[in-house]
């Protein structure tokens, strides 16, 4: 559904009683470069959500999210457009909101906020500072799709470093305030929801380095650049000091502000039990956000998967099943943490 083609994809349910057909989702590119996605979703209690996205092909956007209760209640109303103005020049407005973004080369980006006309800044020469040149050109071109308010996420949860990674390795680097990502908005959205997830000041700075180090290794493993051979005893010596050290800020426990939300939790709990009732609690395709095991939890990852969601309805490819079906599955709770995230 998110790989846009010339072909319109369509995802289609019959109703049990009519044996009409009503259309679910539906993605294409029409004859003249459009993209478009085209969703109608019903959750297990009952919950709708439509979202409708096109992309011009002179990159303007517009995307309208709505989510309404059965009883026709809005939950959530949101409208996000993007016009360019040239390749360095965006006029991005959210919900009556209007912000103008300025890539001043590879060095800063502004943003004017058009209400209060405040002028944030951010410093490109840091963030892309670990990147060679081609990793900085496509990380460029990933950020100038990104929308200001997330932007001007960056600055407000001290991110200082965007780090190359790979689909498996992509994460958030919360001991020195570092993402590592593909050159994907999504991908790059869905970390920074983590960021903004987290609780700040948790870890020492002696941690915070140590734990850095201890992540570097384990991505360089991750991308394939650890070469298994003996070892000398440097490295040897290396190896212990990182396990060493990851076992001592195992027991670190990752304090969260918006995923541990009892309101929010509630909600993903109700949920949660709807779609296990139907589909099982071994369903593979969105065992993510009902019981991934890693230390940020189920509850940490659907919202950071919210975060990416709600900016964008493009996923990448081998995550498109998964946020589909969250969309669909989870609109409560989506509609909640919007209001803790942005």
């Amino acid at each position: 559904l998110f790989h846009l083609t010339k072909r319109r994809k369509k995802y289609e349910k019959s109703m049990k009683k009519t044996g009409k057909k009503v259309s679910l989702s539906e993605a294409f590119v029409d004859s003249s470069g459009k993209k478009v996605v085209r969703q109608n979703l019903v959750s297990q209690r009952g919950t709708k959500s439509q979202i409708n996205y096109e992309e011009m092909p002179n990159g303007n956007t517009q995307y309208r999210y709505t989510i309404t209760d059965k009883k026709g209640n809005t939950l959530l109303e949101q409208v996000r457009s993007r016009d360019v103005l040239n390749d360095s020049e965006f006029v991005y407005k959210i919900n009556g909101n209007s912000y103008n973004v300025k890539f001043v080369g590879s060095d800063k980006i502004e943003i004017l906020n058009q209400q209060t006309k405040q002028l944030d800044t951010i410093d490109l020469k840091t963030l892309l500072s670990e990147l060679v040149d081609n990793e900085k050109a496509e990380m460029l071109d990933m950020l100038k799709k990104v929308p200001a308010d997330e932007l001007l996420a960056l600055n407000k949860n001290g991110i200082k470093q965007l780090l190359k990674g790979s689909i498996s390795s992509s994460s958030t680097l919360f001991e020195s305030e570092s993402i590592s990502t593909i050159p994907n908005e999504f991908v790059f959205l869905h970390e920074l929801g983590h960021q903004k997830d987290m609780a700040k000041n948790y870890m020492t700075a002696k941690e915070k380095e140590l734990l850095r180090i201890a992540h570097k290794k384990v991505t360089e493993a991750l991308d394939g650049n650890f070469e298994f051979r003996t070892l000398s005893k440097k490295e040897i010596e290396e190896a212990d000091e990182i396990n060493n050290t990851m076992e001592k800020l195992d027991g670190i426990v990752i304090a969260k502000e918006i995923s541990s939300n009892k309101d929010l939790l509630k909600i993903y709990k109700k949920e949660k039990a709807a779609y296990i009732k139907k589909f099982g609690e071994d369903d593979e395709r969105i065992d993510y956000f009902i019981r991934f095991g890693s230390g940020l939890g189920a509850e940490g990852e659907i919202v950071a998967e919210i975060n990416a969601l709600l900016s964008t309805p493009l996923s990448e490819s081998m995550l498109g099943t998964r946020s589909y079906l969250l969309a669909e599955n989870f609109p409560e709770t989506i509609a909640y943490a919007k209001n803790l995230l942005f």
